[in-house]
């Protein structure tokens, strides 16, 4: 059991690192200001890259072990072995609470997964906030979520 929640939480790590190439894909639809920093249009001022990125209490390490205890693999799936990666893109607002939290790329034949990441996602407790030019703001990001059946 020790050796599984190890393994998951490496290849989540090491899924966190590749985050930004997630980011290269939205280019379509992201600006860039005059301050350097990518934002969204729209309504709300959408930040991908602010001076100080938002923080999970406790920081990286706590994050993933909140997904390790949080995540509950649907035993269906687990039987049929069904695995992927789940990509869910979520905003922390500038008073470090989740919002808008979404499937950007699910499993084929896993909706399952793709819910309980869902789920995990937001339930998470508030975040320390993002900050850009000294105050709070929308941070908008991207996280991969790996499941694999083992026996």
């Amino acid at each position: 059991m020790l050796v599984k929640r190890f393994q998951f939480l490496l290849l989540l790590s090491l899924s966190l690192l590749n985050t930004r190439f997630i980011f290269a894909q939205k280019q379509e639809r992201l600006v860039e200001s005059n301050a350097g920093e990518i934002t969204v249009s729209g309504e709300d001022e959408l930040f991908i890259t602010v001076e100080e990125m938002p923080e999970f209490p406790g920081g990286q390490s706590a994050f993933m072990s909140y997904l390790a205890k949080e995540i509950k693999y649907p035993e269906n799936e687990k039987e049929e072995g069904i695995q992927g990666t789940v990509y869910i893109s979520f905003v922390i607002r500038d008073d470090g609470k989740v919002s808008d939290a979404k499937v950007e790329r699910g499993i084929r034949g896993g909706e399952a997964l793709d819910k309980e990441a869902l789920r995990v996602i937001t339930h998470m407790p508030t975040w320390k906030p993002g900050k850009h030019q000294g105050k709070n703001v929308n941070v908008k990001t991207t996280i991969p979520i790996k499941f694999f059946a083992s026996n």
